[in-house]
């Protein structure tokens, strides 16, 4: 090993003069920068910067401004940098208006689950693009804050910032309006709060189709609508039908009603495990079992001991004798 190999191994500072010595570096695994010490000819030569970035990514700064605007190279930087931000500062402006170069920056990102991309880094025209902005946004919805207003104020991308990962805040809203991007944070905030539901406008609050569709996809919703809606029979019986585990959110008409219970049980039966006064209900029961058989299955233990219920039941589902008390 001469002196050379010696000195680059150490990290020493060197003037790389050819491409055989920036080759040597990359093969030695160098630390530091290399092309920072290079000639301002092989900062421009392919081989060479090509060689470098893939060892050091972060070294793109380096390269000749016509090799920071290639595109291939400067995905290899990109990959392999431990700097990606930096890079990015330095791309060429062609790649900033590149729609799939930039594409592929995100699809690293995502990858490493960090997004890098800031206004600085793509055109004019891409802030206004919708059709790259919606690749963008179903990656990270956070990226919304680097498009124009226009983007920013479009229903539809809202809708997908706020699915992936965006907050009201980065949208830039403080009252919607909008259904889609209502329903869109609703679904996304399961753990939902005054704060939230605050955000959204007196008229979609009071809408009921819109509180069905809320209540369908958030259960928790159903806890801050009005009263109004609470005590609506449709919006309720979606509720226990959807989630039998929020019967007892209910108010106390409904969960006193027996028709109303009843009709709800005789489709879902899960609803009886919130129900154990009906459990013991002889002629609910009974009447249930005739409206859905399957109902036998949530017979209390007392009951199944009761002879004269049980003969009953077997006469509706024969099913039923699998319940009786085993002879000893």
């Amino acid at each position: 090993m001469d002196k050379h190999e010696v000195d680059l191994i150490k990290g020493y500072s060197v003037e790389y003069e050819t491409l055989e010595e920036v080759l040597e570096a990359v093969e030695l695994c160098v630390e530091g920068s290399i092309l920072s010490s290079c000639t301002d000819e092989l900062r421009r030569n392919k081989k060479a910067v090509d060689a470098v970035v893939e060892w050091l990514g972060e070294d793109f700064q380096y390269a000749s401004l016509e090799l920071r605007s290639n595109k291939d190279i400067a995905l290899k930087a990109y990959y392999y940098s431990t700097d990606r931000s930096t890079n990015l500062d330095y791309i060429g402006n062609n790649l900033k208006d590149d729609e799939s170069f930039l594409e592929e920056i995100i699809e690293i990102d995502y990858e490493n689950d960090v997004a890098e991309l800031n206004g600085d880094h793509i055109s004019e025209r891409l802030k206004n693009d919708k059709k790259f902005a919606t690749f963008a946004l179903s990656k990270f919805g956070k990226l919304i804050k680097i498009f124009s207003d226009k983007i920013q104020n479009d229903a539809d991308l809202q809708k997908i910032a706020l699915e992936n990962g965006a907050t009201m805040k980065d949208i830039g809203v403080t009252t919607i309006d909008d259904e889609k991007v209502a329903l869109s944070m609703v679904e996304k905030i399961y753990d939902f709060y005054d704060s939230q539901f605050n955000m959204l406008s007196e008229r979609i609050k009071n809408d009921k189709n819109f509180t069905l569709k809320a209540i369908k996809e958030n259960p928790n919703y159903y806890s801050y609508i009005n009263e109004s809606l609470k005590n609506d029979l449709d919006v309720a019986s979606l509720l226990v039908l959807q989630y039998p585990d929020k019967f007892n959110a209910l108010p106390a008409s409904f969960k006193e009603d027996r028709n109303f219970v009843f009709k709800l049980a005789s489709q879902n039966l899960k609803i009886l495990s919130y129900n154990p006064n009906l459990l013991k209900d002889k002629d609910f029961m009974l009447e249930l079992i005739k409206e859905n058989p399957k109902a036998i299955e949530y017979l209390n233990i007392l009951l199944r001991h009761n002879k004269d219920f049980m003969q009953k039941v077997i006469k509706i589902n024969p099913d039923a004798k699998q319940l009786l008390p085993q002879k000893k």
